[in-house]
């Protein structure tokens, strides 16, 4: 699909990184049984690196997180990533608690479509409706008036992902997954051209 950055242009970029921390990630990769292809990205509690076969090594102290990863192992969901197994690391590697999840890899929406969503949450009367799957064509056609009249640069690609966000409400809705407010623009990606959520804590 031409919206999305391909996963084997992205494990082209330079890493940047605390070296101590990308063996360690290094060494947990390779007790996976995978290749690391770079790193990826710091959150609130954990780091994530680039795996091969589009997997993602993530490191986390955060119990929630942990608690959250523990009861979706290998759970299959149009809407939410799929972890694959979590390890406690040992204390030799890192002093505090955290564990190595194994997770699939995600490719995040773009800063436009993030900066759309975040407006779209802001001034569409009808955003909690596209979330509960509820949408009918007045609202669709509202939808697609406040992208015309919006300052963006892409209409099409925002149409397309405004298709798709209604797809992904509607899902939503079939796994009775009623509370995703939690989860925020940088946790909202592409799956085979399909938006899921990624990172959330439940």
């Amino acid at each position: 699909m031409k919206y999305l950055k391909t996963f084997e242009s992205q494990t082209k970029e330079k890493f940047v990184f605390n070296k101590k921390l990308y063996y360690i990630a290094k060494k947990l990769t390779n007790n996976f049984g995978y290749n690391m292809l770079r790193y990826l990205s710091k959150g609130s509690f954990g780091y994530a690196f680039l795996l091969n076969d589009k997997k993602v090594l993530k490191i986390t102290s955060d119990p929630n997180e942990i608690k959250y990863v523990k009861e979706h192992l290998n759970i299959d969901s149009d809407c939410l990533v799929k972890y694959y197994k979590i390890l406690k690391i040992p204390r030799s590697l890192i002093s505090s608690t955290s564990y190595a999840i194994l997770m699939e890899y995600v490719i995040p929406i773009n800063d436009e479509l993030k900066s759309l969503y975040t407006r779209l949450f802001i001034k569409f009367k009808y955003f909690s409706e596209i979330l509960e799957g509820v949408m009918n064509d007045e609202m669709k056609k509202e939808l697609y008036d406040f992208i015309e009249n919006d300052d963006i640069k892409n209409k099409e690609e925002s149409k397309h992902f405004i298709k798709k966000f209604i797809e992904f409400g509607i899902k939503l809705s079939k796994e009775n997954l009623r509370d995703p407010f939690e989860a925020h623009t940088d946790n909202i990606g592409w799956r085979d051209g399909n938006l899921i959520y990624f990172d959330i804590k439940g």
